[in-house]
């Protein structure tokens, strides 16, 4: 099995099998550790797993301020997230070095509800930043942090978050009225916590619009109109 899963292109059955093999222990858990070790990939410091190579966030300079932009959608965006999930907790098996900048990529990756682009990508994500946070550091005995969320648009509006042991794992969200111009985002205290901000927003021109990286589906409709002043209408849709 090993030998046919680290030549494909796609190292996905090489993390299973690697995990799987590090927690019974099995005799070729290290030659399987060293493949996949082999395989990964690195973006400005982060280290992920995929099957081709992806860019980093992007940075805009504004005033002499760096502002990450929004994160466009990849190919094979779940496979990446859940491929590098399975490869952390493999790493966090074996008390490697490596683990904080892997956890960097799914954090970047996640998008503002939680969770990334699937529930199977989500559940073993979530799976092994716990264990990242729980089991195998102390982030969750250590985090302590306020943070103070204020918006220039709106004066009368300022927002104040607590991020504590007990609550690591909650999603703590809210709108931002009148949202336009800089966000202000103060934080002080010790520990890990992410701070996400999502817009939404309509867009009529075609150039302006985020396509997906990959046809996800087809839809063929026709109508058929008949009878007095066309009264009757008949749709067929076909999706595949």
């Amino acid at each position: 099995m090993l030998d046919i899963v680290k030549t494909q292109e796609d190292p996905y059955e090489l993390a299973i099998v690697t995990y799987a093999l590090t927690k019974v222990n099995a005799q070729y858990a290290e030659s399987a550790f060293n493949e996949l070790d082999k395989q990964m990939k690195e973006v400005t410091g982060m280290r992920y797993w995929g099957r081709k190579f992806l860019p980093g966030p992007k940075v805009t300079i504004e005033n002499n301020r760096p502002y990450i932009l929004p994160r466009l959608p990849h190919e094979y965006d779940v496979s990446n997230v859940e491929t590098t999930a399975y490869a952390l907790l493999t790493y966090i098996s074996k008390a490697a070095v490596i683990r904080q900048e892997i956890v960097e990529w799914l954090n970047t990756n996640r998008l503002h509800t939680g969770g990334w682009g699937s529930t199977q990508d989500t559940i073993i994500a979530l799976q092994a930043l716990v264990d990242y946070a729980t089991t195998r550091s102390r982030t969750r005995d250590i985090t302590n942090i306020e943070i103070i969320v204020e918006a220039p648009s709106s004066p009368n509006f300022s927002k104040r978050l607590e991020v504590k042991g007990n609550n690591l794992a909650q999603l703590q969200s809210f709108e931002i009225p009148n949202a336009y111009g800089p966000v202000i985002i103060r934080a002080a205290g010790a520990g890990v916590a992410i701070v996400q901000m999502d817009v939404h927003y309509n867009v009529d021109w075609e150039d302006f619009m985020i396509k997906p990286p990959m046809k996800a589906f087809s839809l063929d409709v026709k109508l058929q109109s008949y009878g007095r002043n066309n009264s009757h209408i008949n749709y067929r849709a076909c999706s595949q």
